[in-house]
């Protein structure tokens, strides 16, 4: 949840500071499997950030089950993953990004 919330509240000063800087560039689809370390990795390309979103939401209810869960949030979808007692085991975040912006960080030594 804090990943998600994290996501959210980054994409929103991205967005909000960068008005239309991005509007013309390409937008990248990564999807984050949560853990320790976090595994990201990208999906697609988008020649904008519509198509990019619409992606993300159809890809986290693709082959869904209950009791698991998609939830759209401000750069795309996330996906909770729960066992069969209801308990969160794992997320899957499909995050939409400008392809100038790298979402993992700052670049650590032998990444």
């Amino acid at each position: 949840m804090a990943r998600w919330l994290a996501s959210a509240v980054a994409a929103i000063v991205l967005l909000a500071s960068a008005g239309s800087a991005f509007a013309e560039c390409a937008w990248l689809l990564w999807i984050v499997l949560s853990g320790s370390p976090a595994q990201w990795t990208t999906q697609a390309a988008f020649p904008s950030q519509q198509p990019c979103m619409s992606e993300a939401r159809r890809l986290a209810r693709v082959g869904l089950h209950p009791p698991d869960e998609a939830l759209d949030d401000p750069v795309g979808a996330v996906v909770i993953l729960k066992n069969k007692r209801g308990e969160i085991e794992k997320a899957m975040n499909y995050e939409c990004w400008p392809e100038s912006f790298d979402p993992r960080g700052p670049k650590e030594v032998g990444r």
